[in-house]
């Protein structure tokens, strides 16, 4: 009941806020994604989930060493990751960018995000005319050389964070994130703050 009332919530806000008119539905669609079924246990596999069409849930599990950033393209994907019967994390070894989205919506839950690497914007994720909802996801240790440690996002791109962690994150410019052209933007709801105090921690660095 909580996440129906805090999709209806965030389509309301978002309603006026000058975004796209399709952002809402999206959005909302995100928020009461299904139950993930199949599981992912490698890069390949994951690899090739997101590559493909389709709308379907997956779980992850273990830990996911990325050779490259995955860039999706025009899709809707839903990954759910697991504590209780096996932690995951995505590690871009201090090597690469996790994530680069175009028109795209995504969905993480109940996982770790880390060690993500870019030589210009977006250490973890850079994303353009994308929506993205993480619950439950602790995101650290990602780096930029220009900016947006943790994230960019461009073009009406809008990530909404509930009960997550952005930890030790760095750039130049904007440690946590960087956001680029008008109505790009962070929401973390209110609801998270209520429940754990500081469910959204941002400790990241800014260089000098």
């Amino acid at each position: 009941m909580t996440s129906t009332w805090a999709a209806f919530f965030l389509a309301w806000t978002l309603s006026g806020a000058g975004a796209s008119k399709d952002l809402a539905p999206r959005l909302l669609m995100l928020t009461l994604a299904p139950t993930a079924m199949a599981t992912l246990r490698t890069f390949a596999e994951l690899e090739s989930y997101v590559e493909a069409p389709g709308t379907e849930g997956m779980k992850l599990r273990g830990f996911i060493a990325f050779e490259d950033r995955l860039s999706v393209i025009s899709k809707t994907k839903n990954l759910t990751g697991g504590i209780i019967d096996g932690a995951t994390t995505l590690d871009g070894q201090a090597t690469t960018e996790l994530f680069s989205l175009s028109d795209t919506t995504l969905r993480l839950e109940d996982m770790a995000l880390q060690n993500g690497r870019s030589e210009t914007h977006g250490g973890c994720l850079s994303a353009r005319r994308s929506i993205l909802v993480f619950v439950d996801v602790v995101v650290s240790n990602c780096a930029a050389d220009a900016e947006g440690g943790a994230f960019f996002l461009a073009d009406e791109s809008f990530l909404h964070a509930s009960q997550s962690l952005f930890l030790a994150n760095a750039a130049k410019r904007g440690g946590l994130a960087s956001l680029s052209v008008l109505h790009s933007f962070i929401h973390s709801f209110m609801q998270s703050w209520k429940n754990t105090p500081r469910s959204f921690n941002c400790n990241n660095m800014a260089a000098s």
